[in-house]
C-alpha cells in the first residue's frame, strides 16, 4: 500500500507538469494571434489619424455657396467637383435656397477620407429656385381651393339643414293653425 501512496504525488505532478505544457503551447500560439492583432490596430489607428472628415456643406442654418464649398474642401486636402441640379430636382424644399447654393455631397459630411479624395459637390441654379416657387406656389392655391370647397361644402349643408328646419316649422305651424281653426269653428 505504501506503494501505492507514493503515486500519488506523482500523478498530481504529471498533471501539473502537463498542464504548464499545455499553457506553453497555447502562449506559443496565443503570442502570434495577438500581434497580428496589435498590428492591424496600430495600422487602423494610423489609418485613421491620416483620414480627413468630409466637412458639412449644406446646411439650413449655415447654406454655403460654391465658391466657399471648394474653398473649405481645399483646405481639407479634398477635391471637388461641382454638379449643378437640373429642372427635374425641382422641389418645394428648394424654393427658399440662393442661386448657387449647395445642397448635397457625395461623400455625405463628416464621413472619414483618404486626402486627395474627389467630392461631388450638387449646388442649385436660379432655374431649379423658380421651378421650385412656381411648385410651391401652385400647391398652395390647390390647398386654397380644396379649403374653399369645402367651406363651400359646409355653407351649403348650414343653409340645407336651416331649410329643413324651417320648412318642418312651417308644416308645424299650418297644424297648429288648422287646429285652432278647428277648434274656433266647434
Amino acid at each position: 500500500m505504501s506503494g501505492s501512496s507514493n503515486n500519488k504525488p506523482n500523478r498530481n505532478v504529471n498533471k501539473i507538469v502537463s498542464g504548464v505544457t499545455a499553457v506553453t503551447s497555447l502562449m506559443t500560439l496565443a503570442k502570434p494571434v495577438a500581434d497580428t492583432i496589435q498590428d492591424y490596430t496600430s495600422k487602423t489607428m494610423e489609418e485613421r489619424k491620416r483620414l480627413v472628415s468630409v466637412p458639412e456643406l449644406y446646411s439650413k442654418e449655415y447654406p454655403l455657396s460654391v465658391e466657399q464649398a471648394v474653398e473649405l474642401l481645399n483646405n481639407c486636402g479634398l477635391k471637388s467637383t461641382l454638379v449643378k441640379t437640373s429642372i427635374d430636382d425641382a422641389d418645394v424644399k428648394y424654393r427658399k435656397c440662393f442661386a448657387s447654393q449647395v445642397i448635397s455631397t457625395k461623400p455625405k459630411g463628416k464621413q472619414k477620407v483618404e486626402p486627395g479624395t474627389m467630392v461631388l459637390v450638387k449646388y442649385i441654379t436660379q432655374e431649379v429656385i423658380d421651378e421650385s416657387k412656381k411648385i410651391f406656389e401652385e400647391l398652395e392655391a390647390k390647398k386654397n381651393e380644396i379649403t374653399l370647397q369645402k367651406e363651400n361644402r359646409k355653407v351649403e349643408r348650414e343653409e340645407k339643414r336651416e331649410r329643413i328646419v324651417q320648412n318642418a316649422r312651417n308644416k308645424i305651424q299650418k297644424v297648429f293653425r288648422k287646429n285652432k281653426e278647428g277648434d274656433s269653428n266647434e
